[in-house]
């Protein structure tokens, strides 16, 4: 999951900017289409590393918090045994 590079760029981004972002901002900054940036964003999520909530007709992404933390748990563990 993580070997992508833009995957990578899109959880450092949302990890830098500590807010919400819509997906053409997300797209914009680590200069990919919004294509592209819909479909590893969407794998983000599926993943379980990003929410995502609809405020109109906008979706907003930001990291899940909850699950990075147990994943470092997780990874912490098991590098400790």
């Amino acid at each position: 999951m993580l070997k992508s590079p833009v995957r990578r760029q899109i959880l450092g981004l949302l990890n830098e900017n500590k807010r919400p972002m819509k997906s053409s901002e997300i797209a914009r900054a680590i200069g990919v289409s919004a294509s592209v940036a819909s479909h590893h964003l969407n794998l983000l999520k599926d993943a379980g590393f990003l929410q995502s909530e609809a405020i109109g007709n906008r979706v907003m992404y930001y990291r899940d918090n909850a699950f990075c933390v147990e994943l470092l748990e997780s990874l912490t563990e098991l590098l400790d045994s």
